[in-house]
């Protein structure tokens, strides 16, 4: 797997945290003279409830102990980047906080019901390590707020531009009954952050003052520079081919999201573009059908909605250009400035 494709690691500081701490866990964890240890990474329902070793709750979660599960999950984390980008490191921070820790409470209660009350007779007193709640909840919104964007059939089938994450989301979570398990409770965290269950959002968040001191210290030493060799390799790899298909799909965003303001303003045109290849831009995303967006508002966005977005890492004045352009719309600003840097 490359990581050195389109963007890469650029605004993406957690990801990039996440996938290199998973890497250097996963792979320490199988030298021969730290073996004794693995035992400690296991989540064993018989030793967290009575022997209350709770602490495995957390410790599991830190590596993958099989290799091909390590694979798959790393491919997933590195694909659904584009969530921190979309949120910015902060709210993506506090998603991953809030889903792990409904992930981890649901796993144990479906456990203990399986196998202290349910009296059903298999053998389920394991699951699986890693981050498995992290990534099936980024599902959720993958599945609600990516376009699907289909290229080919195969068989009938649609082939779209989300298949390979699904596969490979299919492929870490058939592996085992116990992998199931987990990738569900992953799953249905991400629905009820989504519904804002019990206002989690609220409760379960990464404070502003965090946040800033963060970015203030260690984000400047995992910040990545933004990719300046892209047209070198465009198309050269399977891979680069997917990172654009990524790319892409993070633009469709905001195609579907002002889709019903269409017959309200006027046609966009991307700022720096002549308008004759503005005209041929529009034409092939659009399929040759005119798309409008809303006009531009008078009022003048909230100064929460400016500072969202500005800790997305965009500049201020290109935030407040693009929230008027989108009559302040987060959503769609965001893809502007998206579709524009």
């Amino acid at each position: 797997m490359s990581f050195l494709n389109i963007s890469g690691f650029y605004k993406t500081p957690l990801t990039k945290t996440l996938l290199g701490s998973l890497m250097i866990g996963s792979s320490v964890v199988h030298f021969p003279f730290l073996l004794s240890y693995k035992k400690f990474l296991i989540w064993d329902l018989v030793k967290i409830v009575e022997e209350k070793e709770v602490w495995r709750l957390l410790l599991s979660k830190l590596v993958f102990l099989d290799i091909k599960d390590f694979v798959c999950g790393s491919m997933l984390l590195f694909y659904l980047r584009l969530f921190e980008k979309r949120y910015g490191s902060q709210k993506f921070a506090s998603y991953i906080l809030a889903t792990c820790a409904l992930s981890i409470v649901l796993e144990l209660g479906v456990m203990y019901c399986l196998t202290y009350l349910a009296n059903i007779q298999v053998n389920l007193s394991h699951l699986p390590s890693g981050p498995f709640g992290i990534i099936f909840a980024l599902f959720v919104p993958y599945f609600c707020d990516i376009p699907r964007v289909a290229h080919t059939t195969i068989l009938g089938v649609p082939v779209t531009g989300k298949t390979l994450t699904y596969l490979l989301g299919f492929q870490l979570m058939s592996s085992s009954p116990e992998a199931a398990i987990s990738a569900s409770c992953g799953i249905i965290a991400g629905v009820l952050y989504r519904l804002n269950f019990f206002w989690v959002r609220k409760f379960i968040r990464i404070p502003n003052f965090v946040g800033s001191i963060f970015k203030a210290t260690v984000g400047r030493v995992l910040d990545s520079s933004p990719p300046t060799d892209v047209d070198a390799h465009t198309g050269a790899t399977l891979e680069v081919q997917r990172q654009m298909q990524m790319e892409q799909l993070e633009q469709q965003m905001l195609w579907n999201s002002m889709r019903e303001m269409r017959n309200r303003g006027i046609p966009y045109r991307p700022r720096n573009i002549p308008p004759r290849a503005a005209n041929i831009h529009e034409g092939n995303l659009f399929q040759r059908r005119n798309h409008n967006i809303p006009e531009p508002s008078n009022q003048p966005p909230s100064e929460e909605q400016v500072q969202q977005l500005v800790e997305m890492g965009f500049e201020r004045l290109r935030v407040q250009e693009a929230l008027r352009m989108s009559n302040n719309d987060v959503t769609a600003a965001t893809n502007v400035l998206l579709h524009d840097s």
